[in-house]
């Protein structure tokens, strides 16, 4: 078989010798325009099949991004809740700053519209995420703060009450002002006023028996005390203390 040159393949006969196209004839015009617009469809499916590759390969790009985020941002608000100190005051602030500057940079670095627009509003659902884990993380970290200020507190009265138990009322209404006054909820608050007033109850009771444990015990059997820290004290409480001054009488009465 004879080889063919490319150059000199043909895909259609050749026109006959001396005969030319004739540009100015209606059939002449109608065929290069077809061709031209054939030639612009050609051009337009090309230009949408390029289009529609750069939208797949924004879309893995976008959603490898999305990925990278959202994990970083897991471990880094572990490590900053891990590192947050005190009461964690504008622990949610902070981080939701930094999370949007990092998100506006990442969105701009899109390559399509499409994909900064699903970039976007992806990111948002994970900034919502991170606020709900932050604002309950600086919740929760604002309650033990106040507890523990408040149980610090608590153990100080408790010493004042020991040595001066005539300050037992004093000490219960400041105790129970600043427990009313710290923010937090109802059923927090309502345990923290009955712990104290029965902590600072058996402080000051406890001292009135090293004071004096004959008018302690004296009192502590008087169902109708006048004694303020008597009366705030639990039935087990009284018992126990009960139990704590006739002890005392006797190691006084055997010296």
């Amino acid at each position: 078989m004879p080889r063919i040159s490319p150059y000199e393949q043909q895909t259609r006969a050749p026109m006959p010798a001396g005969q030319t196209l004739d540009l100015g004839s209606g059939r002449g015009a109608a065929g290069l325009a077809q061709a031209f617009e054939s030639i612009a469809h050609d051009e337009m499916t090309l230009r949408a099949f390029e289009r529609q590759k750069a939208e797949e390969r924004a879309a893995v790009w976008a959603n490898d991004q999305l990925m990278r985020v959202r994990s970083r941002w897991l471990e880094e608000l572990q490590r900053r809740q891990q590192a947050a100190e005190g009461a964690a005051e504008g622990f949610t602030l902070e981080a939701l700053t930094d999370f949007d500057a990092e998100a506006e940079q990442l969105i701009k670095q899109a390559p399509t519209e499409a994909s900064r627009n699903w970039l976007r509003d992806r990111l948002g659902s994970v900034r919502l995420g991170l606020q709900q884990d932050a604002l309950s993380f600086e919740a929760q970290r604002g309650v033990e703060f106040k507890v523990h200020g408040l149980m610090r507190s608590l153990d100080a009265a408790r010493t004042a009450a020991e040595f001066r138990p005539a300050d037992f009322a004093v000490l219960a209404a400041e105790q129970r002002a600043a427990i009313e006054a710290s923010g937090l909820p109802a059923d927090t608050r309502a345990k923290l006023l009955q712990d104290s007033v029965t902590a600072l109850a058996s402080a000051a009771v406890q001292g009135m028996i090293r004071r004096d444990p004959y008018t302690a015990l004296r009192e502590l059997n008087d169902e109708g005390s006048k004694e303020f820290a008597i009366r705030a004290l639990t039935f087990e409480q009284r018992q126990a203390l009960r139990s704590r001054a006739e002890t005392e009488i006797r190691q006084r009465e055997a010296e």
